[in-house]
């Protein structure tokens, strides 16, 4: 896998090199680690903003509704059809 440096307060990388050793994985594997929890950290800001939006303009929060209200309808019987999915959980690391 190709590497890249990257500059850093060296506060900073102590920060990380200590935090990497506590874990037992690599400063690159928390690094990812965390820029992973990052974009998550901003999908589901982003997620809760646009129900803010929708939820501040009543016309499409009606229409919203009556579009989930006609799926609702619909849907329920297509997935009654439909085999029980197996879910396991599995530990990381």
């Amino acid at each position: 896998m190709a590497q890249k440096a990257v500059k850093m307060p060296v506060d900073t990388h102590m920060r990380l090199l200590r935090i990497a050793k506590e874990d037992g994985v690599s400063m690159g594997e928390l690094v990812t680690e965390l820029v992973d929890e990052l974009e998550t950290r901003r999908f589901w800001q982003g997620v809760k903003e646009d129900y803010e939006r929708l939820n501040a303009d009543p016309v499409a929060k009606a229409q919203y509704d009556a579009d989930l209200a006609e799926w609702d309808a619909f849907g329920n019987d297509i997935l009654d059809l439909e085999e029980p999915y197996e879910v396991r959980l599995v530990e990381k690391g």
